[in-house]
């Protein structure tokens, strides 16, 4: 007799939905605010820190933004494996000043200047 399903597939992996638009960039610091939190914290601080940041890392590489502030949350979550916490924070705040507060106006040329294209408006 074959057990019945309780309606949990978990034979082949799921989508994660990723935000859209500018909505990107207030997920991604969303993630890494948290992470920047609870990185040291005892009882799964250290694991829970280092897939935040891969999620932001996620949720920023298709929005098209610079290389080098990919590699800076990819050595921000090394940094964190390896308890260098202080390391990471500093790598995470640089990643803060690289992606835009707010929307809209100034946050647009913001954006395109995360995303490493120009940021003067068209004439």
């Amino acid at each position: 007799m074959s057990q019945p399903r309780l309606g949990v597939d978990v034979y082949a992996p799921k989508p994660v939905p990723l935000a859209r638009g500018s909505k990107v960039f207030e997920v991604a610091r969303s993630r890494l605010a948290y992470a920047a939190e609870i990185m040291d914290n005892p009882g799964g601080g250290l694991l829970f820190a280092s897939q935040a940041i891969g999620q932001a890392r996620a949720a920023l590489e298709p929005a098209g933004v610079r290389p080098a502030v990919l590699g800076w949350l990819r050595e921000a979550e090394a940094r964190v494996l390896r308890r260098n916490f202080e390391a990471a924070r500093e790598q995470l705040a640089a990643v803060f000043a690289a992606l835009p507060v707010a929307l809209g106006g100034a946050a647009a040329s913001a954006d395109r200047a995360v995303a490493g294209e120009p940021t003067a408006e068209p004439t």
